[in-house]
């Protein structure tokens, strides 16, 4: 009778795990495809240590799974399954796997983590199933043929482990092709431990003319605000009625391109003034740079951070301790738990005409919630002005695109209309200049994944499509004529400097150590970044195509 030896199954097996892993992630044949890169470039001996590096990590759950310690076997084969779980579900949401930039926003906005998962339920689920489908299905074939590993196998667990690191560590994450189960917490560890910068910034260097500026210098900086989906720029969808009566006070630039697709990237761009040439930020210049915030001190303004997104003492968007020694007001709607998320902006709102109606001049940076995803939590319940929208219980993947658009115009509606509609009277002033865009745009239902912005490779122009318009008659007096001036022709790059000008800062030195304000016709090509701002990982510039239109 034919009879298989112990160690023939274990190289079955090993070969089945290595194929299943490989079809499932892909991420099995991105790493070959480098190494046969790495051979045809003679660098034979940095392919044959990944190669062993990879062919570790493989036998590392190898031997979880086939352990002949049931208790390892088991707690160890949920923990694999729960880590191809969320890698499974990046690739179903995001057309991609896990990567240093998913690792970094999960840990600067971990509050947004509940919604994320809420927004994509469906597809996770889907992901669930299909990970610990073939865990179970890998577990039970190795039950059915006895196959089993000594503890001392478990040797290659931290050796692979350790193995993974350090690639990821020498190539700063650029190579990072290995099995989702290694490759995940490695990449947390790598995160926790490729510290950014975190010594004393720069100090303000400008100087400054404190006559003849606004009183109060407002900057909102919303949440996931498309802006080819306000009826100012021309959407059909009348989500902005408001504004829309309001045209002849707003100097609406259009659609401008943001600087990230991503909050993070985007908020330390305009928080810091980082040039459009300085991206990727490979030195971490924002880090080391003034603030706005220490600009806006320097020039005699009380300086205040109103926040809808992180709980009080939470750092998010890069924000260091050091960087609220020069804010003298932090407000975060979220110490108030028990309040709505649709009410959120709201509260910052309440306190923003409170400022507005003192004497004392004000910078005021606003973090707004916006129109995050899942939409149905931006805005009242009752309040669907556009149907039908995402039922209870679905997601934006299992949604159709026009509930999926309809549900998102009615958190533009909330977010954008009814938020201005409260301030209106307190910013039409000439004492007040109001800056507002958003942090990037939204891609829905576009292509064959549901991901709604942070995609790192050919992520659609939508995610860095966001709307900028300027309230304020000493800000608009600064604009060439209308006739002659482009709309949907800015950038975010423009608005620090533009900004720093408004404060009172010389223009020629702002403009030689920045980029162009506002006022000045951009005349490059317009790009958006994305992957890490600070180039963990393999960074990605994209191009960013609207027309502009006179």
């Amino acid at each position: 009778m034919f009879t298989v030896s112990p160690i023939s199954k274990i190289i079955a097996l090993f070969i089945v795990l290595l194929a299943g892993l490989s079809l499932l992630e892909y991420q099995s044949l991105i790493f070959f495809g480098i190494m046969q890169g790495k051979c045809d470039q003679g660098e034979y001996l940095k392919a044959i240590v990944y190669l062993i590096a990879y062919c570790i990590s493989i036998l590392g759950i190898l031997s979880i799974m086939l352990c002949s310690n049931r208790s390892i076997r088991v707690v160890g084969s949920l923990f694999i399954g729960l880590l191809i779980c969320v890698n499974l579900s990046s690739i179903a949401i995001l057309g991609q796997n896990v990567g240093l930039g998913d690792v970094s926003a999960a840990v600067s906005l971990p509050s947004f983590a509940a919604t994320y998962i809420q927004s994509h339920l469906h597809s996770i689920i889907k992901a669930s199933a299909l990970a610990f489908g073939l865990v179970g299905a890998f577990y039970l074939l190795a039950s059915r043929l006895r196959a089993r590993l000594h503890p001392v196998f478990l040797l290659s667990v931290p050796i692979g482990l350790l193995s993974v690191f350090i690639i990821i560590w020498v190539t700063m994450a650029v190579l990072d092709h290995f099995p989702s189960p290694m490759r995940i917490p490695m990449l947390v560890a790598y995160n926790s431990m490729s510290r950014t910068y975190a010594g004393p910034r720069e100090e303000v260097t400008l100087k400054v003319d404190r006559k003849g500026k606004p009183r109060h210098i407002i900057f909102i900086v919303d949440e996931s605000v498309r802006g080819d989906l306000l009826t100012i720029n021309g959407n059909a969808m009348d989500t902005t009625p408001f504004l829309m009566g309001k045209q002849s006070s707003i100097l609406n630039l259009g659609i401008a391109s943001s600087a990230t697709n991503i909050s993070s990237g985007s908020n330390i761009v305009l928080m810091s003034g980082l040039r459009v040439d300085q991206c990727p930020d490979i030195d971490q210049l924002a880090l080391k740079c003034p603030t706005i915030f220490q600009y806006a001190k320097n020039a005699g303004y009380q300086t205040y951070f109103l926040d809808a997104q992180t709980a009080p003492g939470a750092y998010a968007n890069f924000m260091r301790a050091d960087d609220f020694k020069v804010i003298d007001h932090a407000v975060y709607s979220m110490s108030m738990p028990d309040l709505p998320i649709y009410e959120r902006d709201g509260v910052l709102a309440t306190e923003l005409i409170r400022i507005l109606n003192s004497a004392v001049p004000s910078f005021v940076y606003v973090n707004k919630y916006g129109a995050h995803a899942d939409w149905r939590d931006s805005y009242p319940p009752g309040k669907s002005q556009f149907t039908p929208i995402i039922s209870d219980g679905g997601s934006i993947g299992s949604s159709s695109k026009e509930a999926a658009m309809n549900t998102y115009a009615n958190a533009v509606s909330w977010s954008v209309d009814a938020f201005f509609q409260q301030i209106w009277p307190h910013i039409n002033s000439d004492e007040v200049v109001l800056i507002y865009t958003s942090d990037h745009g939204q891609s829905i239902k576009e292509g064959k994944f549901p991901s709604t912005h942070g995609d790192r490779v050919d992520p659609p122009e939508s995610q860095a499509n966001v709307p900028l318009f300027i309230i304020g008659k000493r800000a608009q007096a600064l604009f060439p004529d209308d006739s002659a001036f482009a709309k949907n022709n800015s950038t975010h790059f423009q608005i620090f400097p533009s900004l720093l000008i408004l404060m009172g800062y010389d223009s020629d030195a702002v403009i030689e150590e920045y980029d162009k304000p506002l006022w000045e016709e951009w005349t490059a090509p317009r790009v958006f970044q994305s992957g890490d701002i600070f180039s963990r990982g393999i960074p990605y510039i994209n191009s960013f195509l609207i027309e502009p239109v006179r």
